[in-house]
């Protein structure tokens, strides 16, 4: 009976362990709470701003979005670390958020669904060096074009967002402007690589699309 009871205590205790470990690991990605406080107060409000084009790292795919994109981001980061000429980790607080955009609409099946991930290139990248792709990962240096752009950010689950969307849609009609681009996705804080530490409720994104004047 000691026997088993230490043998349980052992267990309890590498399984305490090493979700402790998961949990500083996951942590360790997570912006700090005043980067939340500060997406909170710059993009809490709908606003229409001008941004300029942008060089980005993107990876496109059709399917299921959440089959694709922790495989996506994570290639995304790897290849942004390579190729930048300062030191950088994954965990560095100045890493770029992950982007997305979705050129379909939203109610288009998952089976069909159109993601481009990305992240903003390196300062003075112009051509990408060859890159392994037997993944079915290639990336691609792209200009993504902005100007106006009517933003937003959401709190909550992906799957929650059609009210923010709505009233950033209803926003940008008081303003006399109409969307023109597709809708972009910069995450800022999302799913974790351990899924048990998975809290939607606190997933922090922008949501963006290119606007003109009517």
């Amino acid at each position: 009976m000691k026997r088993t009871l230490v043998i349980l205590s052992v267990i309890i205790g590498i399984v305490i362990l090493a979700f402790l470990a998961t949990y500083l690991f996951d942590q360790s990605y997570r912006p700090e709470p005043e980067v939340l406080q500060n997406l909170e107060e710059q993009y809490g409000e709908p606003h229409i701003v001008n941004r300029a084009d942008e060089q980005m790292l993107v990876i496109r795919t059709i399917g299921d979005p959440s089959e694709f994109g922790g495989k996506a981001i994570m290639k995304l980061f790897n290849v942004y670390t390579d190729l930048s000429s300062d030191e950088i980790s994954m965990t560095d607080e100045d890493f770029p958020a992950p982007r997305a955009r979705w050129p379909k609409p939203l109610d288009t099946p998952l089976d069909e669904y159109e993601g481009h991930w990305a992240l903003p290139a390196p300062e003075g990248l112009t051509e990408l060096p060859e890159i392994d792709s037997a993944d079915g990962l290639e990336v691609e240096l792209i200009t993504w074009q902005q100007g106006p752009v009517a933003e937003i950010l959401h709190i909550g689950s992906y799957e929650a967002e059609v009210p923010t969307i709505n009233r950033l849609k209803e926003y940008v009609e008081s303003q006399g402007y109409e969307l023109v681009g597709p809708h972009e996705e910069e995450y800022w804080n999302g799913p974790s690589m351990f899924p048990y530490l998975n809290d939607p409720d606190e997933y922090y994104t922008v949501i963006r699309y290119r606007v003109r004047k009517k």
